[in-house]
């Protein structure tokens, strides 16, 4: 479908994203996870890691590259 405007697009792509938020169960993944972050974003890590914990049944690791992205 051709959407004539810009704000016309964004607004459709924001609901669908909304949507698919309101939506979405996470499911338990029995296999293994590597998580990786910036440097920047090293002290959340740990806390990252226990948020996932709860659905990775296999290992769970995390590394930090020196990127900022």
């Amino acid at each position: 479908m051709y959407l004539r405007s810009g704000d016309e697009r964004r607004r459709r792509v924001f609901d669908a994203f909304a949507e698919a938020l309101r939506v979405f169960v996470p499911q338990p993944y029995e296999g293994d996870v590597l998580m990786i972050h910036c440097e920047r974003r090293a002290p959340a890590l740990l806390n990252a890691k226990r948020g996932w914990r709860r659905y990775v049944k296999g290992r769970l690791d995390a590394v930090c590259v020196s990127k900022d992205h």
